[in-house]
């Protein structure tokens, strides 16, 4: 076809169209390896204390060696460090500061691999996540959620997608040290 006639055509039409090949943001499609947020809705509670110490979040299930999972957070402009130990697939947060804080640190908490092939060739497509927040005297009972991820070739356009179950997570103090 005359690419530059149905190009006129369609301009002269008022048809939208695009030259070349469009993003992936025309169609609501995730690049491959794209950052998931895990828990926008996470709720931080301890009905003793309105300041915090620090927070785990750790890979704690479907791991292999090589699978290149990280879990980076925002902390910018607040007291709270962030550290990720790519060994023990193990984010820990730390730092006195307000629940508020680190709920939203925690909030902005996103999975992403940098391998590939994140679900080692469908036998590892699922992550557990173990969370719990601490005031620096007592631990939180540990909160989890899910990862699911599709392998590179399956539906949808063979790219790795991901899903993210957290179940209302909450963090909150119950009163016993573990």
């Amino acid at each position: 076809i005359d690419a530059s006639y149905e190009g006129d055509l369609m301009a002269m039409a008022g048809v939208s169209f695009i030259f070349g090949c469009e993003g992936t943001n025309i169609y609501g499609e995730l690049p491959i390896n794209a950052p998931v947020v895990l828990a926008p809705g996470l709720v931080v509670s301890d009905p003793s204390s309105s300041l915090l110490a620090g927070a785990t979040v750790t890979i704690a299930g479907g791991v292999f060696a090589g699978d290149g999972d990280v879990l980076p957070v925002v902390t910018n402009g607040i007291a709270i460090s962030a550290s990720y130990n790519s060994a023990t697939e193990k984010l820990t947060l730390s730092g006195s500061d307000s629940m508020a804080d680190y709920q939203q640190v925690l909030r902005s908490l996103t999975f992403n691999s940098i391998n590939t092939d994140p679900s080692h060739g469908g036998t590892n497509g699922v992550r557990i996540l173990a969370w719990t927040i601490t005031d620096g005297l007592l631990v939180s009972a540990k909160g989890t959620s899910t990862v699911a991820i599709v392998a590179p070739g399956a539906p949808p356009f063979g790219r790795i997608g991901i899903q993210v179950s957290t179940n209302g997570l909450t963090l909150l103090f119950t009163g016993n040290a573990s």
